[in-house]
């Protein structure tokens, strides 16, 4: 909140990308910023993505959309449509800009977030520009961007080295109902049995679909004594539901509850006793708000960026991490089982990880636009 400050109002735009890891997080904070104050006017730019177009819609924030395929190779023809691409993605948010006229320009990170930073440093307004890396080891498009940026927001202490002087520890951002909801919150609002053991099993936004077909077949290697004492909660993506689905008829497991996505990820989270899922930095600071243990299975392309973050949850304790090239469905079935038997484990781990986690990352950043729209001025 601004104090002592002659301020009629802050124009904010949020660069993202097309993914739920850039924009989760970005819409977590334009949310909790509009609810403290509504001088705060924050408009979002992102790669055209129908489900979260929607969710900006229902959450009434304006934004700007363009589209931008990354090339699975370098030596392709397509990279001349990529070029073009963002060339009219530039214009497109330049002319947004124009018209919003922000003050400050907040990068998400992701190659879908270049044209509008790169837009906001030519404009002709003086607009500060911050990023924030999500990561422990920042993406190609936030280290390119750094240069442009007056202060970078690192999610981990362990990435202040590699921006330097522009780096700012603010944490990651995630609804604040995730540190406020119970696990008997969550067993009542989704109907589950209080007395079953809860896992969840998630693949991020897009689903995953190497976690999806895993847990299936690790749960085929589960003893029905066990498996009648389970239920799941599985968030598997729209591309793979139907597959799943079918799947599960044909497992011991009477209890189970199979999800595209969701919108009541802190009730799930919650209502779980163990969470298998991939290691994207959202996900890991969502988990760790709700303070649950969990089996991280990083997803081992896109700079193997994931498997660093689960290795912040790994040296705390908070997590076991597994590759995806090494795990196979006996050994995730042998070690769900081996959690399920030690519950003072599973206990440990819990605290763990709710000691990771930082309900006051939203504040520090808050803080941080505000001194930077003081620069402006």
């Amino acid at each position: 909140m601004f104090q002592g400050i002659g301020f009629d109002g802050m124009n904010i735009l949020f660069a993202t990308g097309g993914t739920g890891g850039h924009i989760s997080v970005a819409l977590s904070l334009a949310k909790e910023l509009s609810c403290k104050s509504e001088k705060y006017h924050v408009k979002f730019s992102l790669n055209f993505n129908s489900f979260f177009e929607k969710k900006l819609k229902k959450n009434k924030f304006d934004y700007v959309a363009y589209s931008l395929k990354m090339p699975n190779s370098f030596f392709t023809f397509t990279w001349i449509s990529f070029i073009i691409d963002n060339i009219k993605a530039f214009v497109k948010i330049f002319c947004f800009i124009t018209k919003f006229k922000p003050d400050v320009i907040v990068g998400f990170g992701s190659y879908a977030s270049i044209p509008a930073v790169f837009a906001g440093f030519l404009s002709f307004k003086k607009i500060k520009i911050i990023l924030h890396e999500q990561n422990v080891i920042p993406g190609k498009a936030n280290r390119a961007l750094s240069l442009l940026a007056s202060k970078v927001a690192v999610s981990f202490k362990a990435s202040e080295n590699l921006f330097r002087r522009k780096a700012v520890y603010t944490g990651n951002f995630v609804d604040k109902d995730f540190f406020i909801v119970t696990k008997d919150n969550g067993v009542k609002e989704l109907k589950l049995k209080s007395n079953k053991f809860t896992i969840v099993v998630v693949g991020g936004s897009q689903g995953a679909r190497a976690i999806n077909q895993l847990f299936i077949k690790a749960a085929n290697c589960i003893d029905d004594s066990i498996k009648k004492n389970i239920q799941v909660i599985h968030i598997c993506g729209a591309k793979d539901y139907d597959n799943i689905r079918q799947n599960y008829d044909s497992l011991a497991i009477i209890d189970y509850q199979i999800i595209a996505f969701s919108d009541k990820m802190p009730l799930i989270l919650a209502a779980s006793d163990l969470i298998i899922s991939r290691a994207g930095a959202t996900s890991i600071a969502e988990i760790s708000a709700v303070g649950r243990p969990s089996i991280l299975i990083p997803y081992p392309y896109a700079g193997n960026h994931q498997k660093f973050n689960a290795q912040v949850l790994e040296d705390n304790k908070a997590a076991i991490v597994f590759d995806e090239g090494s795990i196979s469905e006996q050994i995730l079935a042998d070690k769900i089982v081996a959690l399920i038997n030690d519950r003072q484990r599973l206990k440990f781990m819990a605290q763990a990880s709710k000691n990771l986690a930082d309900p006051e990352s939203t504040n520090r950043m808050e803080h941080l636009i505000n001194i930077s729209y003081e620069n402006t001025k």
